[in-house]
């Protein structure tokens, strides 16, 4: 079972904001994340890229919409 939980890291020490469950001693991947990216002020995608895209995904309209997936939406 994978777990993830935020910290900080400062001055070589690694502070999680919270205790982990755990039973036993495990291994663990430290993953220093970088600034937040701000948002693009315009659209990353050229017109023909979205058309593609939306073609790509029409495939899936079917199974997205099909009955009973509206109980997806509440997870």
């Amino acid at each position: 079972m994978l777990t993830s939980i935020s910290g900080t890291y400062e001055n070589g020490v690694v502070s999680l904001d919270e205790r982990p469950t755990l039973t036993a001693p495990a291994k663990v991947i430290v993953t220093f994340l970088g600034e937040p990216v701000a948002p693009a002020s315009r659209p990353t995608l050229s017109k023909p890229e979205v058309a593609e895209l939306r073609g790509k995904l029409a495939a899936w309209d079917g199974d997205w919409n099909a009955p009973g997936m509206e109980a997806y939406d509440r997870i």
